[in-house]
């Protein structure tokens, strides 16, 4: 299995493409003030919705539960590299917690 970080932006608001698996995804991510975290929303390569607003949580599967099999077939992991945080903000992501992609080719 493949396992390789996907580059976060330090930004609240931002999108980006990356191939998973040989299939291009398009992912928004956008920080939510109150709730502390950042939500992610996940596109096709046409920019259709996969689905919508997913909570980013340290150590669970991103799309942990979710069946829609229009999903990556891999996991998608925020980790906390230091393996220290007891509780996280906006300046540790990209940092400290990292977005990983365990692929299954």
């Amino acid at each position: 299995m493949a396992l390789f970080e996907i580059p976060l932006i330090k930004s609240k608001y931002y999108e980006f493409s990356v191939p998973l698996d040989g299939i291009l995804y398009n992912f928004e991510f956008c920080w939510n003030e109150r709730a502390e975290r950042f939500f992610i929303s996940l596109f096709d390569s046409e920019k259709n919705l996969i689905i919508a607003s997913v909570p980013a949580v340290l150590k669970i599967p991103l799309f942990y539960g979710i069946k829609e099999k229009r999903l990556p077939k891999g996991q998608l992991l925020f980790i906390d590299t230091t393996n220290s945080l007891k509780k996280h903000n906006f300046e540790d992501f990209g940092t400290k917690i990292k977005l990983f992609y365990e692929g299954k080719n």
